[in-house]
């Protein structure tokens, strides 16, 4: 099933490439550490999916969609504040399954609908569509 094996490469900062990024503990202790030296560290931050569908194409790709939520605020979980998403954007990801048999993105986009005011400076945002 694509959601059970699908991964995606990602890139550490030294510049490796963990191609298995799921399977790869390196990418998890980069991943756990990253952000532990900088001013927004000590928030919590959730990015929900919803509406999640996944389109068969042809022969060895697949689209995944859905509408993913940003939320984020300051302090350590359990947050006692709720505030609504800082961003709401629509997912579209075009998945092919590489000659080893793993589910592997081929792009990933994310399509802004709604921003708030407290989107981070982290996340680009081409305002021009």
């Amino acid at each position: 099933m694509l959601t059970h094996s699908m991964c995606l490469t990602a890139y550490s900062p030294s510049g490796t490439t963990c191609s298995r990024a799921g399977q790869d503990p390196e990418f998890y202790v980069w991943r756990g550490q990253r952000g532990t030296s900088t001013v927004r560290s000590v928030r919590t931050t959730r990015h929900l999916i919803s509406n999640f569908d996944v389109e068969p194409g042809d022969h060895g790709h697949a689209r995944a969609v859905g509408v993913v939520s940003f939320f984020d605020v300051p302090g350590r979980a359990p947050v006692m504040e709720s505030k609504p998403p800082i961003l709401v954007a629509d997912l579209a990801n075009d998945c092919v399954l590489c000659d080893d048999d793993v589910w592997r993105f081929q792009s990933h986009v994310l399509r802004p609908v709604f921003m708030g005011d407290d989107v981070p400076l982290s996340i680009a945002v081409d305002l021009r569509r």
